[in-house]
């Protein structure tokens, strides 16, 4: 599988399989489109990562994950894309997301800095959670929608080059199999 040659860390089918703790689910995983690419399934795949790294709440490996398994999309493909969402990037992530949710609604953004903390959160949670909810909600939709489409072209894209690169394969095989001096179409054709 060529992406655990990108991301050599990703579990492959058989790990996964052998956790106990998965035990239950077992039955679920063995599906091979969840370890699959597919035209359809890696678009929806990305989608369903990139929507869920935008919750604002904490399992979002796990939501992802079931999810990929509802629609039977790639699963290492989603589950990597929703670690998107990590301690480094959510405090931009969400502060970009309540800002946009403040302008969408028409509301003056009421501080300038954002300290992810639990402190600080619950200090304010009756002050921002109408337009962080708003900003999340807008943001994984339109990165949700474009990261379908741009799957599905940059798959498009892929298939395309091969095709034209197995009739260029092909034509070289031709040209190499007709004796010197033969044009194409001659009598033989």
């Amino acid at each position: 599988m060529w992406l655990h040659r990108v991301m050599p860390r990703l579990p492959t089918r058989q790990q996964v399989l052998e956790r106990r703790l998965l035990g239950p689910f077992t039955h679920r995983l063995l599906d091979l489109h969840l370890w699959h690419f597919h035209r359809r399934k890696a678009g929806t795949a990305m989608c369903i990562g990139l929507v869920t790294a935008w919750l604002p709440i904490p399992g979002q490996t796990v939501i992802s994950a079931a999810l990929a398994v509802a629609f039977r999309s790639n699963l290492p493909l989603t589950v990597s894309l929703t670690w998107i969402s990590n301690p480094l990037t959510f405090g931009p992530m969400y502060f970009f997301a309540y800002k946009l949710g403040a302008w969408l609604l028409g509301h003056e953004p009421e501080f300038e800095e954002f300290i992810f903390s639990f402190d600080w959160l619950y200090g304010r949670i009756s002050q921002i959670w109408q337009p962080m909810l708003l900003g999340t909600f807008v943001c994984a939709w339109v990165t949700g929608i474009t990261a379908l489409m741009a799957g599905r072209a940059m798959w498009r894209l892929s298939a395309i080059r091969r095709w034209r690169r197995r009739l260029r394969e092909s034509k070289d095989r031709t040209n190499l199999a007709r004796p010197p001096g033969q044009l194409p179409g001659g009598p033989n054709a």
